[in-house]
């Protein structure tokens, strides 16, 4: 049987898929940290609301982080990724009112933990940026994060306007 433990990286470096061993500190593996936490904050929100969305979000979550981990786009990610997150947010900003101001992270549990998700999916994006993920993959936590932000709307209880 396998361990869990490898004890590889008890000096502070970890393999990547690419086979390159770096620092625990790398660019990358802060990258493959922030989708991680993403995808477990995710977990946590299909507690309260499993839709099948999530858990294809999930997946895709998986995705990125396998490529990111390569150094390359080892398993595809198609541009019907981008399309789905647009479609389910024109369905939210159909049923929600205009947004006409700032507001606060805030609203429902739901919705709290949603803006949390988006918070985080910010941070990936700021270490995926310049990374060799592709542009349909870049395009794609940019666009994660607006879902993230009308799924917060839309369940939110009372949203908190800025100078209210």
């Amino acid at each position: 049987m396998m361990k869990i433990y490898t004890k590889q990286g008890d000096k502070g470096s970890t393999q990547l898929a690419s086979g390159e061993f770096v620092s625990k500190d790398h660019r990358i593996i802060e990258g493959v940290g922030a989708l991680d936490e993403t995808n477990s904050f995710i977990g946590l929100l299909r507690n309260s609301m499993d839709t099948p969305l999530l858990k294809t979000i999930q997946n895709h979550l998986f995705i990125l982080g396998s490529n990111l981990s390569a150094g390359k786009s080892i398993i595809d990610f198609p541009e019907t990724n981008i399309t789905l997150l647009e479609t389910s947010i024109d369905l939210i900003e159909e049923k929600i009112t205009k947004l006409e101001n700032f507001i606060l992270p805030s609203g429902s549990l739901i919705s709290s933990l949603c803006h949390i998700i988006r918070s985080v999916i910010r941070r990936s994006e700021r270490f995926l940026i310049k990374s060799s993920l592709s542009e349909i993959e870049k395009i794609y936590i940019n666009r994660l994060s607006d879902y993230f932000f009308m799924l917060a709307r839309q369940y939110s209880d009372d949203e908190l306007w800025i100078n209210e």
